[in-house]
């Protein structure tokens, strides 16, 4: 007997890399239960992520639509915006309700506040959806110039955010029967403390399970790195928001009193001219033998398990940051800028230190402090693996939201 049929709706698939909220989606796919639920995958293009999919025996359908990216950064005349961006996108819409009624569909699972159109053409065709919510709204509002340029946002009047939330709120409402919040930092820039507790609810995202779960390494060998070299790396997407420059800064800083650092920048990107001017950056300042750029990895572990050191410089409102889980699931120290929801994932000086924004002075000291704290570090890594056993646990999330879905799917 066939499963329930669910359609699990990613936000993107570019070229050059696999983010955090796809990597979420497809750990969902590999681990739901088979004989409960049977998946198919909804995609706007084709990339690394819908490979991953095939590759993990997910059955994929391609639909070019469009993102309402409004979302992150919603101003001015924004429910106008979102009616005129549901009418241009109507051939979309019905494309997406055809294959929900082709495949007998019952329920939608859609990832990331930006991903719209999949949740209309589940409420044309009368069935449930989930829509995990991966974003901060307004994340961007802090952003500097230059280098740092990402999103350009005039926050406006305390009565425009006001009515913003008020829109926001009303439309998770409207479109989804539940809605999952990546933290609860998140989950508070649009409801409040108490409100809708049954319709919105708070879940830490899994770590995934071949880092999880993969036995610890013994060896020190990694492609590139010095097999004595003390590791610092940089993983995730190569955009200015990321603060990789930043990072590249610390390392400059960290290079002129510390001498056997390697660092090494993983990651993919689409942002062509940013990785040149890294590229530009490092070779300016004389370093560019001492750090590496490896391009987009589809399996880090190696390189994770080769790291001293883990930094996430996000200039912008962090949602989670699942490179600090995964480097706290292999009892790697982490550290992080303070933006977003970090306080939510490290506890200072216990799992992970936490540095003022933009402060590339400061990481660079926590860098070299650690470089000369081995016990330090080694107690540090503990208390980061053991508090991703118990809050990070795939295993946990998966149990947690298959019973989410059919609660759903019963209602």
């Amino acid at each position: 007997m066939a499963g329930t049929k669910l359609l699990l709706c990613n936000h993107q698939s570019p070229a050059g890399f696999v983010g955090g909220a796809e990597i979420i989606l497809l750990e969902i796919a590999r681990n739901l239960d088979r004989d409960k639920f049977d998946l198919l995958l909804l995609a706007n293009e084709k990339g690394p992520f819908t490979k991953l999919a095939l590759e993990n025996g997910i059955a994929v359908c391609t639909i070019p639509h469009k993102m309402l990216w409004d979302f992150l950064a919603p101003g001015k005349d924004f429910a106008d915006r979102f009616e005129r961006f549901k009418l241009g996108q109507r051939k979309a819409i019905e494309a997406i309700a055809e294959t929900i009624q082709e495949h007998s569909v019952k329920a939608l699972i859609v990832n990331c506040l930006v991903n719209t159109l999949p949740l209309m053409a589940a409420q044309e065709s009368q069935i449930p959806s989930i829509w995990m919510i991966h974003e901060i709204v307004h994340a961007f509002d802090s952003m500097t110039s230059g280098l740092r340029k990402a999103i350009r946002v005039r926050p406006g009047n305390s009565r425009r955010r006001h009515l913003t939330r008020q829109f926001i709120q009303k439309t998770i409402l409207d479109y989804s029967r539940m809605s999952i919040f990546i933290t609860e930092t998140s989950r508070k820039k649009i409801f409040d403390s108490h409100d809708w507790r049954d319709r919105a609810v708070v879940m830490h995202p899994p770590v995934r399970g071949d880092i999880f779960f993969a036995s610890n390494s013994t060896t020190r060998s990694y492609r590139g790195i010095p097999d004595n070299a003390f590791s610092v790396i940089f993983l995730g997407i190569l955009v200015p928001h990321k603060g990789v420059h930043d990072f590249i800064q610390a390392a400059s800083d960290v290079l002129k009193t510390a001498a056997n650092v390697h660092f090494t920048i993983a990651g993919g990107s689409s942002d062509r001219n940013y990785v040149r001017k890294l590229k530009k950056m490092a070779r300016t300042k004389n370093i560019e033998n001492r750090i590496r750029f490896t391009g987009f990895l589809e399996n880090p572990l190696p390189l994770i398990d080769r790291a001293d050191v883990i930094c996430m410089p996000s200039l912008y409102e962090e949602p989670f940051g699942m490179v600090v889980s995964e480097g706290m699931a292999r009892g790697k120290v982490v550290v992080a800028y303070e933006t977003g929801s970090i306080r939510e994932v490290i506890e200072e000086g216990k799992t992970g230190y936490i540095i003022p924004r933009g402060n590339t002075r400061a990481l660079a000291q926590k860098i070299i402090d650690l470089i000369n704290s081995q016990e330090v570090m080694k107690a540090v890594g503990q208390n980061a693996a053991a508090t991703a056993r118990e809050r990070f646990h795939p295993n946990n999330y998966i149990t947690k939201l298959e019973d989410i879905v059919e609660r759903v799917i019963a209602q």
